[in-house]
């Protein structure tokens, strides 16, 4: 590790493409989440990866919109000579604004909900370096998931939203992935509407083609709902249906919901989430006991409301210096959702700098800007605030997802890992004890309709064994005729 004091000090421009529309504050507001680049450079100063180089920032917000997104990244390379780009943190304008720093070069870092399978395409995005693993990666997932449990037969419901956006790029996947496997079939493919209605109604188709459902539903709340409504259906009484969440949040059973004091916590999924209690958390909860998620590493909710703290405490600190109208109004005071990713995708940046400077014994302004290399040399693992992150040769992440479920206290307990396949559970009585200990069938015994019951065997069996003592004694009894009669035409002729 270099952090030799003599070093001369190296000028770096780091260049934002931010959003902050009232909308995108909750995931990832600018002024919600900037803070979280100022704790990663802390803690890289504090690793001495960094001693011989100063920062400065300049940032633009597009929004999320495409041609903004394209036209700033273009303006901050070309007119504003930056070194560097993180974000944008929306997948639609990331796909594009990723497009420029390729042509010239320089090194891009992704953060948010930038989820898109073709980041990973070298060809298209050689500088990029993405914090998030991508849809297909969790589809390959949920694929290991059905496999070792032998479910071969599902169901796909998804509503998308156009924060996360993740509902727009997974079926596809899973349906690709699904195709390439001639063990697995979909048997129902529905995208619903966040109503209840629509919920219903895939739910009641649901329940005549299958009892393994893959649901992924962008929205908190509205994911919530679709537990209520798989309790309202009644389907939550049943131990033959699995519900599996699949998603790229890092968060497992927790999901970030806001209290009366306009503060976040973390707390558990199925819980209302706007602080205001409806009396339902204990129908929702009937449903959770129904679910599996497959979700990328997470910490727990104490080590997510340590690093919320920090970012509370840079709020409107240099060099960002976001106030007032840029943070929003009294109810945007609170971290986004995605902070913590935009924290691991700074220190990955500082991490491959340093590395650079390992590699060369210097680090230089042609050095810095060279994004295939820096590209390169994110490659390797570091503990981050989303878990652990690894790094490929080409500055994609490795996705370690987790399986989640309740046990049968309603505590989340983390069953298996899927890089490879890690069971972390020693038998399956334990596993399903939510479900009398049995695991669920892909198919019912008796058939989706219950009118497919197979006949008991022992019933058959009977059947043969009286046909065969029915048997037995008819020929028993005609052989003592055929000697009866014998002997009677002998006692006749010998009189």
């Amino acid at each position: 590790m270099i952090s030799s004091s003599s070093l001369p000090q190296l000028q770096i421009k780091i260049g934002l493409l931010g959003a902050n529309a009232s909308q995108y504050r909750p995931a990832y507001g600018f002024g919600q989440s900037v803070p979280a680049i100022s704790i990663a450079l802390q803690r890289a100063r504090n690793e001495h990866l960094i001693d011989f180089v100063n920062f400065t920032f300049t940032w633009l917000i597009c929004d999320c919109d495409q041609v903004l997104a394209v036209g700033y990244s273009n303006k901050l390379i070309l007119d504003q000579d930056v070194d560097v780009i993180i974000g944008p943190p929306c997948v639609t304008s990331a796909l594009d604004a990723a497009l420029p720093p390729g042509f010239y070069g320089l090194p891009i870092f992704l953060w948010g909900a930038t989820i898109a399978t073709i980041f990973n395409d070298n060809n298209i995005y050689p500088t990029v370096t993405n914090l998030n693993s991508n849809t297909l990666c969790l589809a390959q997932a949920i694929e290991a998931v059905l496999l070792q449990f032998q479910w071969y037969e599902v169901s796909l419901v998804y509503i998308p939203d156009d924060i996360r956006r993740v509902g727009y790029f997974f079926p596809q996947d899973f349906q690709n992935v699904v195709n390439a496997n001639p063990n697995l079939t979909i048997v129902y493919n529905q995208q619903m509407a966040a109503t209840t209605a629509s919920m219903h109604n895939a739910l009641t188709q649901i329940k005549n083609r299958s009892r393994i459902v893959i649901a992924n539903i962008d929205n908190i709340a509205t994911r919530r709902n679709f537990l209520l409504a798989i309790t309202d259906t009644g389907i939550s009484q049943s131990n033959e249906y699995v519900f599996i969440f699949a998603q790229l949040r890092s968060l497992g059973m927790l999901q970030q919901i806001t209290s009366n004091s306009n503060t976040s916590k973390f707390d558990d999924f199925w819980k209302v989430t706007n602080g205001v209690d409806d009396g339902r958390d204990g129908d929702a909860l009937k449903a959770a006991r129904r679910t599996i998620i497959v979700d990328l590493e997470n910490q727990s909710n104490s080590q997510i409301d340590i690093f919320n703290a920090k970012v509370v405490a840079e709020f409107g600190k240099p060099p960002f210096n976001c106030v007032n109208e840029c943070m929003g109004g009294p109810n945007d005071q609170i971290p986004a959702s995605y902070a913590r990713s935009l924290h691991d995708t700074t220190y990955a940046y500082l991490r491959a700098l340093n590395k650079t400077t390992e590699k060369f014994g210097y680090l230089t302004k042609d050095l810095a800007r060279n994004g295939t290399l820096i590209n390169n040399m994110s490659k390797g693992e570091f503990q981050g605030e989303t878990g652990l992150i690894t790094f490929d040769d080409n500055g994609n992440r490795q996705p370690n997802f987790f399986l989640t479920m309740l046990d049968i206290s309603d505590q989340a307990n983390v069953v298996m890992n899927i890089t490879t396949l890690i069971k972390r559970y020693t038998n399956e009585t334990g596993l399903w004890a939510n479900r009398g200990g049995k695991r669920p069938l892909y198919k019912p015994i008796c058939g989706y309709t219950g009118t497919e019951c197979p006949q008991n065997i022992t019933t058959y069996i009977l059947i043969g064994v009286g046909l065969v003592l029915l048997l037995l004694v008819a020929t028993l009894g005609g052989i003592g005729y055929a000697v009866r009669e014998k002997l009677k035409e002998k006692e006749r002729l010998t009189r």
